[in-house]
């Protein structure tokens, strides 16, 4: 069991003269003028507003904001150590060793989503081709991912569907002791299917995240399918066999509460059950 502990970047230092909020012309949103009986809260940073039950609303102060980011400076309200970052404590005895003493500080950010092994694969083409052309912008990162890129992450290029088919990610996920990925980006009728196809006799569990990926139009001799239809026909074909198929949030859900996400069946979706 990976047990982490971390907190969000501390409290904030606003200071509450005390008063009725019923009574403030300027209360902010976020504070309520009533609770749900009813009754009036009371706001302030004085000893006689208890914080906790519905009927107060306070904050703790410079000094408590300041302590509750040791070992980092300031607070969440502004921009220094304490307002970007908080220490975090993993223990792992089985993937990071059990130290006879102390474990080791590592003193490197990390942003939060680097707890999680990330892969990022760009598909790329000959430099000239129509689309995902080498040196072209669009074969380059989103600058959003590029800008979150960590050294931990696996990167790499390929030339087909799979992100297996050419790299070694199966053998780096499987020295991390992951079994189940879980998928996103662009596009849902090559990419994605074609990384799930080929994880499943590779033994891994497939995750794909349905309003983070995409399709697009298309149109041969088969016939004429818009992208909004591909990509639905898509996430059930991939929910019926090769996929648990969820939306952000649902997933998200699912990790705050270690549970694994609920796929179908072929057998179900072929009968509706």
């Amino acid at each position: 069991t990976l047990i982490i502990f971390l907190s969000d970047n501390g409290g904030c230092a606003e200071e509450f003269a005390p008063h009725w909020a019923d009574e403030n012309p300027r209360r902010p949103l976020h504070t309520p003028a009533r609770t749900a009986s009813g009754e009036r809260v009371r706001v302030g940073n004085v000893p006689e507003v208890v914080p906790g039950g519905p009927a107060t609303y306070s904050s703790y102060g410079v000094a408590w904001a300041n302590l509750s980011n040791t070992p980092f400076r300031e607070y969440k309200h502004w921009v220094h150590e304490g307002g970007i970052a908080t220490p975090l404590i993993a223990h792992w005895p089985a993937g990071l060793g059990a130290p006879t003493g102390p474990g080791p500080i590592d003193h490197r950010p990390r942003q939060l989503p680097d707890i999680i092994p990330i892969a990022s694969f760009a598909h790329i083409y000959p430099e000239g081709a129509p689309v995902f052309a080498e040196g072209s912008e669009g074969q380059k990162l989103h600058p959003e991912i590029a800008r979150r890129e960590a050294g931990e992450w696996k990167t790499a290029t390929k030339t087909v569907a799979s992100v297996f088919s050419e790299s070694d990610l199966a053998e780096w996920l499987r020295s991390k002791n992951v079994d189940t990925v879980t998928l996103v980006g662009f596009m849902t009728n090559n990419c994605v299917i074609g990384t799930a196809v080929t994880a499943e006799p590779l033994g891994f569990s497939v995750e794909v995240l349905s309003d983070a990926t995409g399709a697009i139009n298309l149109k041969n001799a088969q016939g004429d399918v818009p992208a909004k239809a591909v990509h639905e026909t898509l996430m059930v074909l991939l929910n019926s066999n090769f996929a648990s198929v969820a939306t952000t949030a649902e997933w998200t859900a699912a990790l705050g509460n270690e549970t694994s996400l609920e796929g179908s069946n072929l057998v179900a979706s072929a009968t509706g059950a």
